[in-house]
């Protein structure tokens, strides 16, 4: 759907002059930017991607992705131990904790 909403603003760009024009690249920019990270977002919050990496590596990894936007400041950190699950590493922790 948001593919379809950044094709309908390149063809309303082309047709706009000055300012209008400007803005509408801009928006359009932005919903490319949103595509690239609903994709990014789905890719690290796949089962294989965690399992590959663990889940509290991916729960790291996605706060450090919220603390770089500059919308939020969350911060976190690991209480109790992380155990193992099945072959692929650290799967889980006992008990992690993050304050919003």
């Amino acid at each position: 759907m948001l593919s379809f909403v950044k094709l309908s603003l390149a063809g309303v760009a082309a047709s706009a002059e000055g300012d209008r024009k400007r803005k509408l690249v801009e928006t359009r920019e932005l919903v490319a930017q949103t595509i690239t990270d609903l994709r990014d977002l789905s890719k690290s919050l796949s089962f294989e991607h965690i399992a590959s990496i663990g889940l509290r590596r991916t729960i790291e990894m996605e706060v450090e992705r919220i603390n770089k936007s500059g919308l939020l400041d969350v911060p976190s950190k690991q209480k109790g131990k992380s155990i193992r699950w099945a072959n692929n590493g650290n799967w889980c922790c006992s008990g992690y904790s993050r304050k919003l």
